[in-house]
């Protein structure tokens, strides 16, 4: 299995899984979300946070949520990644 972990446009990244991590706290305030996030709910016409909020998904740390994007992004699909929160998050997480 290969990885490649990169920043960008989720736009024009083509992949099998798009793996956007996510704080609790990202999930709030729609102008504060983060670039990613927010691209790729765009391109999904707003499902993919309708439909991770429906199967109750929190960004708690190590919560994730898949979606099949259908052909709306170059990614087949996307991994919504939870992280917990920021104050108690660190990189060996």
């Amino acid at each position: 299995m290969n990885f490649t972990v990169m920043g960008g446009d989720p736009a024009r990244v083509r992949s099998e899984v798009l793996v956007i991590p996510l704080f609790d706290a990202d999930l709030g305030d729609k102008r504060k979300q983060p670039p990613a996030l927010a691209t790729a709910d765009k391109q999904l016409q707003g499902l993919l946070l309708k439909s991770a909020a429906q199967e109750g998904f929190k960004a708690k740390a190590d919560q994730t949520f898949l979606m099949h994007t259908h052909g709306n992004l170059p990614a087949a699909r996307v991994v919504l990644l939870g992280l917990g929160s920021r104050a108690r998050w660190n990189p060996e997480a």
